[in-house]
C-alpha cells in the first residue's frame, strides 16, 4: 500500500515523517516530529485499540485537512499566545 503525502504542520511548518502516532480514544492522531502537535483523531467515534492500526491512514488524513487552513491555525495559536502573554510575560 502507497504511504500518503503528508501535508506540512501547521505550527511549524515542517513536514512529519508520518511514524509517530499518539492513542485517543477516537483513535490515533499524527504528531509532528519537530514541535511535538498533536493531529486531529482519526475518528469520530470511541474505537478499540484493535482498530487503531487500520485508522493510522485516516489520521493522516485529516492532518492533511487541518493543515490545508494553515493560516487559521497560525490566527488561533498568536491568539491563544497573547491570551497566556497577559498572565505571563516570559
Amino acid at each position: 500500500m502507497k504511504k500518503p503525502k503528508i501535508r506540512e504542520c501547521p505550527f511549524c511548518g515542517k513536514i512529519p515523517s508520518g511514524k509517530r502516532f499518539c492513542s485517543t480514544h477516537c483513535g490515533p492522531a499524527l504528531v509532528c516530529d519537530h514541535c511535538e502537535a498533536d493531529g486531529p483523531p482519526a475518528s469520530d467515534r470511541e474505537i478499540s485499540w484493535k482498530e487503531e492500526e487500520k485508522l493510522k491512514p485516516k489520521a493522516i488524513e485529516k492532518w492533511n485537512q487541518r493543515s490545508f487552513d494553515r493560516d487559521s491555525y497560525r490566527m488561533g495559536i498568536e491568539a491563544a499566545a497573547s491570551f497566556v502573554e497577559m498572565f505571563d510575560k516570559y
